[in-house]
C-alpha cells in the first residue's frame, strides 16, 4: 500500500514536470516565432520611419513658408504612419504573450460597429466602399471584446490598405462587414467584392504567412488571437474578383 501511494505521488510529480516543460517549449516557440517575424519586417519599419521623416519635413517647411497646403499634406503622411506604428506595437504586444481570457457579456454588433467606424476613418484615402449587414435582434455573447475587436480591425485594415493597390482603376472595391448568429457562437464575415488578395496571402493564410512582411503581420496576430479564444479564421476565394474572411468565436449566449 505504501509503495502504491509513493508511485501515485511520483506519477503526479512527473505529470506536473511534463506540463511545465510543455509550457516552457510553447513559450520558447512563441518568442522564436515573434523574432522570426520581426526579422522579415525591417524594411517595412524603415519605410514607416522614412515616411514619418518626410512628412515631418513637409510640415516644418510649410510652417516656415506659411503654406497651409504643404502642412496639410505633410500631416496626412505623419498621421497615417503614426497609425501604422500604433498597430504594429499593439500587435507585437499581443502576439508575444500567452492569450488571456478577458471575456465579458457584450453585443457583437457593437464591436463590429466600432471597427466599421475606424475603418471608415482609415479608408478615407483609399478606393474602398464600406457597407455593413448586422444581425437584427442580436443577443449578448460572452466574448473577449478587445481580442475580437483587434482581429476584425487587423483584417479590415489589411483589406483597406491592400485594395488600394489591387482594385480596378477608378472603381472602388466593396468591403461588407457582417455579423451572423452561429451554433454555439458568433460569426463575423468580411466580404470583399471587386478586388483580389495577393497570391501569397490566398495560398498561405490557412497554413502560415512566413515571413511577415509589414501589413501581413496583422493577419498573423489575428489568427494568433482567434486560436487563443478557441475560435477560427478562414479565407475563401472564388472565381472573379472577391474573397471572404470568416471569423468564428465560440460563446455562451445570454438568456
Amino acid at each position: 500500500m505504501e509503495n502504491r501511494d509513493k508511485e501515485k505521488v511520483r506519477i503526479k510529480d512527473l505529470e506536473r514536470e511534463i506540463e511545465r516543460l510543455r509550457k516552457t517549449l510553447k513559450e520558447k516557440d512563441r518568442v522564436s516565432n515573434v523574432g522570426r517575424q520581426m526579422a522579415g519586417m525591417d524594411h517595412y519599419i524603415k519605410n514607416i520611419l522614412n515616411k514619418l521623416e518626410g512628412g515631418s519635413y513637409m510640415v516644418n517647411t510649410g510652417m516656415r513658408r506659411n503654406k497651409s497646403d504643404i502642412v496639410s499634406r505633410g500631416w496626412s503622411i505623419v498621421d497615417a504612419n503614426l497609425s501604422q506604428i500604433s498597430d504594429l506595437v499593439m500587435n507585437l504586444l499581443l502576439v508575444s504573450k500567452e492569450p488571456a481570457k478577458n471575456q465579458e457579456w457584450c453585443s457583437p454588433n457593437d464591436i463590429a460597429q466600432d471597427v466599421f467606424d475606424l475603418l471608415g476613418q482609415r479608408g478615407g484615402n483609399h478606393r474602398v466602399a464600406l457597407a455593413k449587414a448586422f444581425e437584427p435582434d442580436m443577443d449578448e455573447y460572452y466574448l473577449g471584446v478587445k481580442e475580437v475587436h483587434r482581429c476584425l480591425l487587423n483584417i479590415g485594415t489589411y483589406i483597406v490598405e491592400t485594395c488600394d493597390t489591387v482594385s480596378d482603376q477608378g472603381e472602388p472595391c466593396t468591403l461588407l462587414l457582417k455579423t451572423v448568429k452561429a451554433e454555439e457562437g458568433i460569426r463575423f464575415e468580411i466580404i470583399v467584392d471587386g478586388a483580389d488578395l495577393p497570391d501569397a496571402i490566398s495560398g498561405k493564410f490557412i497554413e502560415r504567412i512566413d515571413p511577415a512582411e509589414g501589413k501581413e503581420f496583422g493577419l498573423i496576430v489575428a489568427r494568433h488571437i482567434a486560436e487563443g479564444e478557441g475560435g477560427t479564421i478562414s479565407l475563401e476565394t472564388g472565381p472573379g474578383k472577391g474573397f471572404t474572411f470568416t471569423l468564428y468565436f465560440p460563446s455562451r449566449v445570454s438568456e
